[in-house]
């Protein structure tokens, strides 16, 4: 009885340890998982490892569905390395560094001048609202395309001024400093001789007021500028004083208020001819803006003839 019951705990050892080693032999092979128990050696199925109706049949009768290639970056997938062993070495997977693309600046400018302005007001606003590099760079780069036009469109003004001397106003006028003077100079010989004829057949109206403090400054120009030219002052008076310079003056009647006095000194410039009266100014004038007033009213005067 001792003996049977020795030997049948033999037997158990022993299918204990052949179950042990070909659970050993099953696990290196990768078969068996770790959690495995000593006497099973069947291997459990993984997530799409097995499926029904597959060609081979598994240890526990199903059948095996052809394994997946394995991706070799997934970190879940520790315990199922044991193929490759402690040793191994794989090269990461370099980032691919994005480059964003930037827009490629114009070269040439519109075509039209409508379509040049909403360009650039196209990219200023961008520039404005989003002010990176890329929108400011676009815009100075679009801005000295227009600045290299508008320089093309001087240089060729200029040259169509040369081959057109009529058309330059700087032949009358010059600006540089060594004719100035010149120009002055028979400038105002003319505009002496367009004075001199206007005073033939024109006069001048000249209203003042006694207590105006202006008047007494305008009142020695005027005589002096009248003298110089030949002209005929007629002096009225606002408010009925006497004028030293002119003698004796005329009382306004009406005069002041058909014509729009408002304030004195006012001065009018009167063609007996016609019965017109031409505003020259109201307030202070100088000798010069006197000239320069008259003398553009000559002008207007030798158009109507």
């Amino acid at each position: 009885m001792r003996r049977t019951l020795c030997l049948r705990r033999r037997e158990r050892r022993s299918s204990a340890s052949i179950g042990s080693a070909l659970s050993l032999v099953l696990l290196l092979i990768g078969i068996l998982p770790v959690w495995a128990g000593e006497n099973e050696i069947t291997r459990l199925p993984s997530k799409g490892s097995l499926s029904p109706g597959s060609s081979q049949d598994g240890l526990l009768g199903m059948k095996e569905a052809p394994e997946a290639e394995p991706d070799p970056w997934d970190e879940n997938r520790f315990f199922d390395k044991n193929r490759e062993g402690w040793f191994w070495y794989l090269e990461m997977k370099k980032e691919e560094k994005r480059v964003r693309k930037r827009e490629a600046p114009s070269r040439q400018l519109p075509p039209t001048l409508n379509e040049m302005r909403k360009q650039a007001e196209k990219l200023l606003s961008r520039a404005v609202e989003e002010p990176t590099e890329a929108h400011l760079l676009a815009y100075i780069q679009y801005q000295r395309l227009v600045m290299q036009r508008a320089e093309a469109f001087a240089h060729t003004w200029q040259r169509v001024l040369w081959e057109h001397p009529d058309l330059d106003p700087t032949v009358e006028n010059p600006v540089v400093t060594a004719g100035l003077s010149v120009a002055r100079a028979e400038k105002a010989k003319k505009r002496d001789a367009k004075l001199l004829n206007l005073a033939r057949s024109s006069g001048i109206f000249y209203f003042f007021a006694g207590d105006c403090p202006l008047c007494e400054i305008q009142s020695p120009l005027l005589a002096g500028f009248a003298r110089s030219y030949g002209f005929s002052v007629v002096p009225i008076s606002l408010d009925g004083a006497e004028d030293p310079l002119f003698g004796s003056a005329k009382v306004d009647r009406g005069a002041a208020e058909r014509l729009g006095v408002s304030a004195a000194p006012a001065i009018f410039l009167v063609r007996p001819q016609t019965g017109e009266v031409l505003r020259v100014g109201t307030g202070l004038l100088s000798m010069e803006e006197l000239g320069e007033r008259l003398d553009r009213l000559a002008g207007h005067v030798e158009e109507e003839r």
